[in-house]
């Protein structure tokens, strides 16, 4: 062959996010000055450099072109295997070109973070959390979790107790915690907690949150009790004597009445009364009296009332989804986006959002709701930033959700981790 390359590795271990280099030899086995064009094949191409890329050789003479790979520490790599190569052209004949073939060995890596929503619950008998596991390294991870307190007054229940957490993915678990004591009157009382993630094959990591214990007696209970204590002591001491002195002076109005009435009757001897109305005396008298009354009252009334109230919200009164989480990553050198779009018929409510800088790039990264801007943040500023809303994010049906960086001068990376209900 008119010129001769050097193979490469069958096997160069390399872990993504470091960095490898192996030197390559061309020699020039022709009889004419040439000069070689280097190039790097595959999908490997992208994140791979030859210096220098072009060799000019004498015949019979040789030259080194040094071969660096730069793997991103992404969660799309995954390890094993993956095949590189790099292409010779001759640069004065057209048809003369070597191929030289090898393997990189990627390495699998963790990166797995842990968070707790909300970091402080409050109630008097306990209070309720959710574990959100995020894993951005390369392989599956499948984590126990687990809970302590410093002073053992608390009970912890995780549901899944064990998480399986795919690269890339975000993973959650519900957290119930209960006091184990309660009291019924007294200042709010805080109880520190840390949750562990544990793993076989490395140490465990924790994150820590407050569960603040209240009365078991709220203080609104208490003002209503007071406030019907007094009124019964009103009506004890107050209201009782003044409705038996109405009641008392009644009687003895209604008495008094009677003997008055009966003291202006004078009955005379020489007469007879008869209580139909006939009245013999010694002058005769005599009296028939009718009186015949007939009343005849209908009444027809007909009262139709109809009161119909209909409504239809969305809020605090809606039916929550159900709990769903999406994470979008980008890598690039100069910008680039990543984008979820809303299923039909379904609302992204967004709750909890945690944006992610790993590889501390430079640059600015924007979250956007199709063409309104909601967020920009300089990637300078942060390695990890999340923020937390007490009234969701609204993304409609057919909206989307994306993630952009601009990257300022050299290649950058950004993440975010979108966290709430889709219903």
């Amino acid at each position: 062959m008119p010129v001769w390359v050097s193979p490469l590795p069958d096997s160069l271990p390399i872990e993504p996010g470091a960095e490898a280099s192996i030197e390559v030899t061309v020699r020039n086995d022709s009889e004419i000055v040439d000069e070689y064009a280097l190039q790097i094949l595959g999908d490997t191409a992208e994140w791979s450099t030859v210096a220098p890329d072009r060799l000019q050789l004498m015949p019979g003479t040789s030259a080194t072109a040094r071969v660096t790979f730069r793997p991103p520490r992404d969660s799309s790599l995954s390890p094993g295997p993956r095949p590189i190569g790099l292409k010779v052209a001759s640069l004065e004949r057209t048809d003369v070109t070597e191929v030289v073939e090898g393997a990189l060995d990627l390495r699998p890596f963790d990166e797995l973070t842990a968070d707790l929503f909300p970091r402080t619950s409050h109630g008097s008998t306990g209070g309720k959390h959710e574990v959100a596991l995020d894993n951005r390294g390369n392989r599956r991870i499948q984590a126990r979790l687990n809970a302590s307190d410093p002073d053992g007054v608390l009970r912890f229940r995780f549901s899944p107790p064990v998480l399986d957490s795919e690269p890339g993915t975000a993973s959650f678990a519900r957290l119930r915690v209960r006091h184990r004591r309660r009291f019924l009157r007294g200042p709010a009382k805080l109880r520190p907690f840390t949750v562990f993630v544990e793993r076989e094959d490395a140490p465990p990591i924790s994150t820590n949150g407050t569960a603040v214990q209240e009365q078991l007696f709220p203080t609104w209970a208490l003002g209503g009790l007071v406030g019907l204590a007094a009124l019964a002591l009103l009506w004890v001491f107050v209201l009782t004597p003044k409705v038996e002195d109405t009641a008392k002076t009644a009687a003895e109005k209604q008495a008094l009445n009677v003997v008055v009435k009966a003291s202006q009757t004078t009955p005379t001897d020489t007469g007879t009364q008869n209580g139909n109305g006939n009245q013999n005396g010694n002058d005769s008298q005599n009296g028939n009296g009718n009186q015949n009354g007939n009343g005849d009252q209908n009444g027809n009334g007909t009262q139709n009332g109809s009161d119909g109230q209909s409504g239809s919200g969305t809020g605090a009164n809606a039916a929550a989804g159900p709990p769903f989480s999406k994470r979008l990553q980008v890598s690039c050198g100069d910008s680039c986006t990543a984008d979820f779009k809303v299923p039909d018929k379904k609302t992204f409510a967004v709750t909890d959002i945690v944006l992610g800088n790993p590889k501390n790039a430079k640059g600015t990264l924007t979250v956007r709701n199709d063409n309104t801007v909601l967020l920009v943040e300089n990637l300078d500023n942060f390695r990890d930033l999340d923020f937390h809303f007490g009234t969701p994010l609204s993304f409609p049906a057919g909206h989307r959700l994306t993630l952009a960086v601009k990257c300022a001068g050299e290649p950058c990376s950004g993440a975010g981790l979108f966290s709430g209900t889709l219903g």
